[in-house]
């Protein structure tokens, strides 16, 4: 059984959206530097439920919501955590109080300034019950969150919690916009972040996303970038031979063999980072007893 809604399920995503993103925004397969301009297309076969990162965190909608909105951290193509919304931050002696310090001058798509309110109401949403969010289980260690001044955010841990970082690979929401009575429904429908990307339209399976010239990171080389929703495999496969989009995120391994060989086509592997979990029912007479787990366990060819 797969255990999709982990720490290192966060972290595989974080690492797969680093790097679709940065090859949509920042093309450095060419020799040279790219000019700003131009849309790309990009072809799903999963249907779009919705862009709201507390209630949709699969992985279509959590790489799309990446060029929607930013994180408090990120992490960088040496699998380490750097600054993306928080500039800095610092832990307690006894590892229970997390500080993060916001950059000043990031704006939602809609003007408004990114503060520690937007911090905290995000995190709180999340740990509400009433939200119902996927993700709530993860986050079970943390014991509360604050704002301390406009700028700074404490979280509060039950306990020391080394990987605590990994929590916050999660894209901030903006309060001012749920104060104004959004559901979440609708911010899901029209959503409104930091990111380099705008929500513009979103139609009968096509997303239409605009350049954020704003963006505190600055603007993305591209104008726009399209998702377009196609039926079935065959559908987006023929799509992408005749032009019609620039990328497809599912392809069968002996069709990539074919783009491999084909000129017109660049192809790129790359390591990722995730892990299977086996999950015993220990109610069964046959898996509550440990000497089968055991007998499981060593079972399990690790090398292979």
């Amino acid at each position: 059984m797969l255990s999709r809604l982990s720490p290192i399920y966060l972290l595989r995503t974080a690492i797969l959206i680093s790097i679709l993103a940065a090859s949509f925004l920042f093309p450095g397969c060419r020799e040279e530097p790219s000019p700003y301009g131009g849309t790309l297309v990009l072809s799903t076969l999963d249907e779009l439920a919705g862009f709201h990162p507390l209630l949709y965190p699969d992985t279509v909608s959590t790489i799309i919501g990446s060029l929607i909105f930013n994180t408090l951290v990120k992490i960088d193509e040496r699998l380490e955590f750097v600054p993306a919304l928080a500039e800095s931050w610092q832990v307690s002696e006894d590892g229970r109080a997390w500080d993060f310090y916001l950059r000043e001058g990031v704006e939602f798509h809609d003007g408004e300034e990114l503060d520690a309110e937007d911090v905290v109401f995000t995190f709180q949403s999340l740990l509400d019950p009433a939200t119902e969010s996927p993700l709530a289980p993860l986050y079970s260690i943390v014991e509360g969150v604050e704002a301390i001044g406009s700028r700074q955010v404490r979280f509060h841990l039950k306990e020391a919690y080394t990987p605590f970082l990994n929590l916050l690979v999660l894209e901030i929401i903006p309060a001012h916009l749920f104060a104004a009575s959004t559901t979440p429904e609708a911010f899901a429908r029209n959503p409104v972040g930091t990111g380099p990307f705008r929500f513009e339209v979103w139609d009968a399976g096509r997303l239409v996303l605009s350049a954020n010239l704003d963006y505190f990171e600055g603007r993305p080389y591209l104008d726009r970038v399209i998702v377009e929703q196609y039926p079935d495999q065959s559908r987006a496969w023929s799509a992408l031979m005749q032009g019609e989009v620039d990328v497809v995120m599912d392809l069968e391994l002996e069709d990539y063999g074919v783009l491999e060989n084909d000129p017109r086509f660049r192809t790129h592997s790359y390591l990722n980072v995730f892990y299977h979990t086996l999950l015993f029912n220990l109610e069964d007479p046959l898996f509550s007893d440990p000497d089968m787990r055991r007998a499981v366990d060593l079972a399990v060819d690790r090398q292979d």
